[in-house]
């Protein structure tokens, strides 16, 4: 699922054993991480970063360098 975040798509699909679980926009169907894990999908690593750091409700960050742009903002320094 890693590539998926550098293609400019509007939706992707989500599918286990034949049937769609996950559908929508990459940012909102990649962040739901435990849902993904059912799934037998591997989300992509940034997504697995923020959500072990428990960031994922603060921000969504779909590349490494929106990450690094996030975490120097004045709104993460708070975290």
């Amino acid at each position: 699922m890693e590539f998926l975040t550098d293609l400019y798509l509007s939706r992707i699909i989500v599918m286990n054993n034949g049937e769609i679980v996950l559908e929508g926009r990459p940012r909102d169907v990649f962040y739901q991480y435990e849902e993904l894990l059912r799934s037998r999908a591997i989300p992509p690593q940034i997504i697995q970063i923020t959500s072990k750091l428990d960031l994922n409700g603060k921000f969504k960050p779909l590349h490494t360098s929106e990450f690094l742009e996030l975490m120097n903002t004045e709104r993460c320094k708070s975290v």
